[in-house]
């Protein structure tokens, strides 16, 4: 239960105007009937967060608000109505879009969108519920509807990378999985992954094209972009695809036209609130029984360190740490 005397909570808010982190505080709020408050346990930083706080993602801040689009904790108090009265005291899962997030102590949430978590997920696992295990099984979509027989994914060693290599060995499809260090090669080999190719290696390019010609590859999971985006439209077959949810190199994608026009290669996007917004009630029901599951197994999340507000805010300063080791979560 949320302590009476308490008025205020600290958290961390991004100001637009100056592109800054800084540490605040704000009021309690009043809840409205179908909302609760969560006492925020953790969040991790995502590619998304660092992006929306360079104002570079699609949703763009126009005013100071708190970050963190994802995270867990404790309901502690809720407004009217049963769905939300259900969930006080229950360990819950979210994720927000457009309002204050979970880089703060509290953070509220409309009952209909908190995710009840089992006693079987560690609360690392509930803090990552979301934004990497719901894109990872929906970009794995397409395979587990059996359009392509066998896929290539960049960035193969970043946790929603190895959920994607986990769904490819539930679901028996072959895949090719590029790291960028050859020790990555032989960690992911371990974890089950069938063929993994290290893109500094002199001779990338050309075999992963005979890799992609002997398994009959046609679609590609991109989260580089940058020259790699190019590399996979030269390399997958004729009339590919090409889902590029990723910017790590941190440059536009570059296919050639060649590769569009003769080659017939779709370069898409994705983006998992736009995913999302084109289910029905149906399907996010489904959706969302299908995601208890898989945060048990496929879509775990490694956590690789455990940062404060306040070392949050400092780490920022910084060049962001490997994916490749785990994720960093905020834990206010």
């Amino acid at each position: 239960m949320l302590d009476k005397n308490l008025t205020h909570f600290r958290c961390i808010e991004f100001d637009p105007e100056t592109q800054s982190l800084s540490l605040s505080s704000r009021p309690i709020p009043e809840l409205k009937a179908g909302e609760v408050l969560v006492k925020v346990w953790g969040s991790p930083i995502n590619p998304s967060d660092r992006l929306f706080c360079q104002g570079l993602y699609g949703t763009k801040a126009t005013q100071p608000v708190v970050p963190g689009f994802e995270g867990s904790g404790t309901v502690v108090k809720t407004g009217a109505g049963l769905m939300a009265r259900r969930l006080l005291g229950k360990r819950v899962s979210g994720a927000v879009q457009g309002s204050d997030g979970f880089w703060a102590e509290y953070v509220l949430l409309p009952a209909s969108q908190c995710l009840p978590v089992g006693k079987g997920i560690s609360d690392e696992v509930a803090s990552c519920s979301f934004v990497n295990p719901l894109s990872a099984w929906a970009l794995f979509e397409p395979l587990r509807k059996k359009k392509f027989p066998s896929f290539v994914q960049t960035a193969a060693a970043s946790q929603l990378g190895r959920m994607i290599i986990r769904l490819s060995k539930k679901h028996q499809v072959p895949g090719i999985h590029i790291v960028h260090r050859a020790d990555l090669v032989e960690a992911l080999k371990k974890e089950g992954a069938d063929f993994v190719l290290d893109s500094s290696h002199p001779q990338f390019e050309s075999d992963l094209k005979a890799a992609c010609e002997k398994m009959k590859v046609k679609y590609a999971i991109d989260a580089v972009a940058g020259e790699m985006t190019g590399v996979l439209g030269r390399s997958i077959l004729a009339g590919g695809e090409i889902s590029v949810y990723g910017v790590h190199s941190g440059k536009p994608c570059e296919v050639g036209p060649g590769e569009l026009i003769f080659r017939n290669i779709h370069v898409k996007g994705f983006w998992l609130s736009t995913y999302l917004k084109e289910k029905n009630p149906l399907e996010m029901i489904q959706l969302l029984f299908d995601l208890k599951s898989l945060l048990k197994r496929e879509g775990a999340t490694h956590i690789a360190r455990r940062l404060s507000l306040e070392e949050t805010i400092a780490d920022f300063k910084n060049s962001p740490p490997a994916s490749s080791y785990g994720k960093t979560l905020v834990v206010p």
